[in-house]
């Protein structure tokens, strides 16, 4: 019997497509993996079943001085789980987080197996020039006890093998969507004519979401009958980017919609009332590497795309998939990718279910248990 402990870089609950559809669905519906998630505590949950796995939301907040104190934490947790599963092999499963992987190179044994996922250059482009150089430090002294590195790209697994290159297996696993419901109808959700646009994420100024709003209100002054919608903004965000010139006026006539960020458990319904998905990201050096999981979730909910190129997961589903249209980044080029995926409503209906099969057939983390056996 295998026993998995992930160290997760969440708090209750740890919601994250590879967390929902993995780590607590595919993996403990084997028959010889039962997976433990450790997570930070919010103040409000005790241990409990999460899907198929069990969460410790036993771990302190990932700031300040609590970041050294959940060294410590882990290390005792640890020690605790060993002896528990002594009967067991044991897999210790690190994401992104320094300290985190610190702790379990600090404990692990040589019957003990090490994963490190890493979804993001974090060392080369999160925080301060100090916290670059302590994950740096941090993985150069814990990197000859890892055993294998889990990327979400080639590119991402390129990135780690070059900071890890003692690691005797490596495989990247991209980021899905972990839904099940089966979608049959395709056909657009657009009783008063217009087509129903949809972006979900990150609102913050490297995203250059500017760029995207002033192609929508250059679209909409060209004639697109459309609706979008924006979620997952904070409110100073939503306020700096309505202050782009034609975003207000949208908004007051019900075309433009900012929503703020919804549990993930709650986007399905929004989903199932759209038509394109935007996959809208500069091709900057923290994101050209990325594993487009809003993409993989649009297709999977039976919805187009609408993607921009520079990533190159990103163009490799929208090709294979037909699920949607590619366009380079600029205002001017994805103010006209708008208007043409908007202007065959029969093609955009064999977009979506094209996407959607692609997704069932290819994109589902049940095909990459292999994969991540193999790290094991």
């Amino acid at each position: 019997m295998k026993k998995i402990i992930a160290f997760l870089d969440k708090e209750y609950p740890p919601n994250h497509s590879f967390v929902d559809g993995m780590l607590a669905l595919e993996l403990p519906n084997q028959n010889d993996i039962s997976v433990n998630l450790v997570v930070s505590d919010n103040g409000s949950q005790k241990i409990c079943r999460y899907n198929k796995a069990v969460c410790l939301p036993l771990l302190y907040p990932r700031k300040g001085f609590y970041r050294l104190l959940n060294f410590i934490k882990i290390y005792f947790l640890l020690k605790k789980l060993i002896q528990k599963n002594i009967d067991k092999e044991i897999i210790l499963f690190v994401r992104n987080d320094p300290i985190f992987l610190f702790a379990c190179s600090f404990v692990k044994n040589k019957k003990i197996k090490l994963i490190f996922q890493s979804s993001f250059p974090h060392e080369k482009v999160s925080g301060n020039f100090l916290k670059r150089s302590i994950a740096k430090t941090i993985y150069k002294i814990s990197r000859s006890r890892v055993n294998s590195i889990l990327g979400v790209s080639p590119k991402g697994l390129k990135r780690l093998q070059d900071l890890m290159p003692e690691a005797q297996k490596a495989n990247f696993i991209p980021l899905l969507s972990d839904q099940q419901t089966e979608i049959n109808n395709f056909e657009l959700n657009n009783k008063n004519g217009k087509i129903k646009f949809i972006y979900i994420g990150d609102h913050s100024y490297p995203r250059k979401l500017e760029i995207v709003l002033k192609a929508i209100v250059t679209s909409i002054e060209k004639g697109l009958l459309a609706e979008f919608k924006f979620i997952g903004g904070r409110i100073k965000d939503i306020e700096r980017l309505s202050n782009i010139r034609g975003v207000e006026d949208l908004k007051k006539r019900k075309i433009l919609r900012f929503i703020q960020k919804i549990p993930r458990e709650n986007l399905w319904s929004i989903f199932q009332e759209s038509d394109v998905g935007l996959s809208l990201i500069p091709p900057d050096k923290q994101y050209i590497e990325a594993s487009p999981t809003k993409l993989t979730e649009y297709l999977r909910a039976g919805i187009a795309v609408l993607a921009s190129n520079g990533v190159d997961l990103q163009e490799e589903f929208v090709k294979k998939s037909g699920g949607g249209i590619l366009c380079n980044w600029s205002e001017k080029l994805i103010s006209d990718a708008l208007i043409d995926i908007s202007k065959n409503k029969d093609s955009l209906i064999q977009m979506k279910n094209k996407g959607y099969r692609y997704s069932i057939s290819h994109l589902s983390y049940k095909n990459y248990i292999n994969t991540f056996r193999d790290l094991m």
